[in-house]
């Protein structure tokens, strides 16, 4: 049987907290020393049409405790 994986999901680990001026999440960068882009990169290497996602939560802080996107929303869209 072969599996076509159409999408990758990070869901927790991947934030660390937001930048106070522009709200925007905060990379992970002990997991992530290169950059979430880049791990987008590489995949895209691997398999162009695979998609990469990134889990936050509808409320303040998302099941790991990172920040959520409770009124960040539009901006986490992006």
């Amino acid at each position: 049987m072969i599996y076509r994986y159409t999408m990758v999901n990070v869901v927790c680990n991947g934030w660390t907290g937001r930048n106070a001026s522009t709200g925007e999440l905060l990379e992970n960068k002990t997991l992530w020393p290169n950059g979430i882009r880049s791990l987008a990169d590489y995949l895209h290497s691997k398999t162009p049409k695979l998609q990469l996602g990134c889990y936050t939560s509808p409320a303040t802080k998302n099941c790991c405790g990172e920040p959520g996107s409770l009124a960040y929303f539009i901006l986490t869209l992006i």
